[in-house]
């Protein structure tokens, strides 16, 4: 796929909310991320009632095989890597800086499409209200969604996605 750093920035951004999707453990191997999306300037859209209205810009940042996205002002960049899970979609896998043991790794899901990309950031409380399989709920601990199963996690997310619509989306930023 051939997506840009729009994508990494929705990543880098939902990656950094509150009610996340998250792990205990990493449910990817490093060595699998993938670097499709060019470093860059982005801007940022939001679901605004079905309609996308720009949110920001930012800047997105190649190092290996991990992306570094930075918000326009922003003092901190928020680090993560994508990894392929087909048709067209990627998960974005994140956790802090210098992480200490008991942070979490952060997911979301991005979908290529042809004039940009989607993010699908859902909250865990959303998730939740979803009523999913019993084999794709997560274990709930205060406003945080856990997963230990890396396929779960992926399907839960495709889930979302066929359901609800993105909640962000990012196109390269025009001079």
């Amino acid at each position: 796929m051939r997506f840009g750093p729009s994508l990494i920035a929705v990543a880098a951004l939902a990656l950094s909310l509150a009610g996340c999707i998250a792990s205990k453990i990493p449910l990817f191997d490093a060595t699998n991320a993938v670097t499709p999306a060019p470093a860059g300037r982005y801007d940022e859209l939001t679901n605004k009632n079905g309609n996308w209205e720009r949110r920001g810009g930012g800047t997105l940042r190649i190092d290996g095989k991990s992306y570094g996205w930075k918000d326009d002002g922003a003092s901190v960049e928020q680090l993560f890597a994508l990894y392929h899970v087909g048709r067209g979609f990627y998960v974005a896998a994140g956790r802090q800086r210098n992480p200490r043991p008991d942070d979490a790794y952060l997911y979301e899901l991005f979908e290529v499409t042809k004039d940009g990309y989607l993010a699908y950031a859902p909250r865990c409380s959303d998730l939740v209200k979803m009523r999913l399989p019993e084999k794709l709920m997560p274990i709930v601990d205060g406003g945080d969604c856990y997963y230990v199963d890396r396929q779960a996690l992926i399907e839960a997310l495709r889930l979302w996605a066929e359901r609800m619509l993105p909640t962000y989306r990012y196109i390269a930023a025009r001079p």
